[in-house]
């Protein structure tokens, strides 16, 4: 039955974030505009200026779904995006490459379980060659580095675990299959 026939009241939809127009940039290499068109800036809890996106719980407090937000002339440089707990590998890698054009290659991807441990993910997008190439941020490839971890909410972060991801961080770079977490 449609909404508000027969007495029934239609139903209010939350509020979600407003899109950019089609073919736009909305993660990595978006104009500041773009960003901030498709992601909510929330400046009361987050007085930095760089949360973005839905605040998600961790423990007592709070952190949101994009933060730590860079821009360099003009374009998003870089960025932590953050997932509920008992996020899996392969979901944290599906909400990530959401936010990408869709020309996004892997080139290379590894485990490194020095340090705390993580999950690297190299790809590269001919799409943001452009935006990220010389000379605004010298990424002529469209190379992107996703790092991958389990942080946890104590003072000792616990060991990488693929069933419990709760950031990634995206960056405008390949990263060496040498490197460590």
């Amino acid at each position: 039955m449609p909404a508000g026939a027969a007495g029934h009241k239609a139903k209010k939809h939350p509020k979600v974030a407003k899109h950019a127009p089609r073919n736009e940039l909305t993660g990595l290499g978006a104009t500041i505009a773009a960003w901030n068109q498709a992601h909510h800036l929330d400046t009361y809890r987050c007085p930095a200026r760089t949360c973005y996106g839905a605040p998600i719980p961790l423990g007592h407090s709070h952190i949101y779904q994009f933060m730590l937000v860079t821009k360099t002339q003009g374009v998003v440089s870089g960025y932590e995006m953050d997932f509920l707990e008992h996020t899996s590998l392969a979901e944290a890698q599906a909400k990530v490459l959401a936010t990408l054009p869709k020309d996004a290659q892997t080139t290379g991807q590894w485990t490194s379980m020095t340090g705390d441990g993580c999950y690297v993910w190299n790809l590269q997008s001919s799409e943001l060659a452009g935006p990220l190439g010389k000379p605004k941020i010298g990424d002529p490839q469209g190379d992107i580095s996703i790092v991958f971890s389990t942080s946890g909410t104590g003072a000792i972060a616990p060991p990488y675990n693929t069933a419990n991801i709760d950031t990634a961080e995206i960056a405008p770079y390949a990263v060496p299959s040498d490197s460590s977490c």
